[in-house]
């Protein structure tokens, strides 16, 4: 998963990762029957431009829809941003996996830096009794 924000320091670059994704979703779509959709995902890293992104890719015919987890949870206002003009790079996911962790906790998710009145108390109590690293949580899974 595209991640650039924290301690975590990912195998390749995130554009690598975006790239994989994109590429994945397209030899999907062209193995299966034409009347079948799929969903592509990995839009947070881009942030602003996923949706630019999105948009050509399903022009070409590459996939028929795209996801926005992450993204989701940080600017849940996107869609109708985009149909009013376009995203605000600062409401934007920062793709700094805390919601992820938070998931993988087994907590209720959402976004700890968009939303921190909310999720940053549900977010430090799902790290009680995990290890950490340099006073830096560890993610469980890499």
């Amino acid at each position: 998963r595209p991640y650039d924000s924290g301690y975590y320091t990912p195998p390749v670059h995130p554009l690598d990762g975006v790239g994989k994704l994109l590429q994945a979703a397209r030899d999907l779509k062209a193995s299966v029957p034409a009347d079948m959709a799929v969903i592509s995902t990995g839009y947070s890293w881009l942030r602003e431009y996923g949706a630019n992104m999105a948009a050509g890719c399903i022009g070409a015919g590459w996939f028929d829809l795209a996801g926005f987890g992450r993204q989701a949870f940080a600017y849940p206002d996107f869609a109708n941003d985009l149909k009013a003009g376009g995203m605000a790079r600062k409401k934007c996911c920062i793709a700094c996996g805390k919601c992820s962790e938070i998931m993988r906790n087994g907590s209720t998710a959402g976004c700890v830096i968009r939303d921190a009145q909310l999720y940053a108390p549900i977010y430090k109590a799902s790290l009680e009794g995990k290890p950490s690293f340099n006073g830096a949580r560890v993610a469980e899974h890499v």
